[in-house]
């Protein structure tokens, strides 16, 4: 194996470890939450080495145009998350809003 096929595979391994954390992340803050209607996803993003903001959004039609949406944020919480992907706190404190 050449040193490109290599960092190739890892990359690609690392890209495929940071979907399943993102996964473990989402799960746990849907399950604190619930789903709610219409949603569209909930993004992640990295503040600083073990804090994030983690949005959750839904979309909306935008009935004046016919066949367009909106994506808005529904919920965001500043979240502590350890390296397994735990949600260790979050500011507000996730409760559950829907089934």
């Amino acid at each position: 194996m050449t040193a490109g096929v290599a960092n190739l595979d890892a990359a690609a391994e690392q890209v495929a470890r940071q979907k399943r954390w993102v996964a473990r992340v989402t799960g746990q803050v849907l399950k604190s939450l619930g789903t709610p209607p219409a949603l569209h996803d909930v993004q992640v993003r990295q503040v600083n080495s073990r804090s994030y903001r983690v949005n959750v959004r839904i979309r909306r039609h935008d009935s004046a145009i016919s066949g367009l949406c909106q994506v808005e944020v529904l919920h965001s919480f500043f979240c502590v998350i350890d390296e397994a992907g735990m949600v260790m706190g979050s500011n507000p404190a996730i409760k559950k809003c829907y089934e």
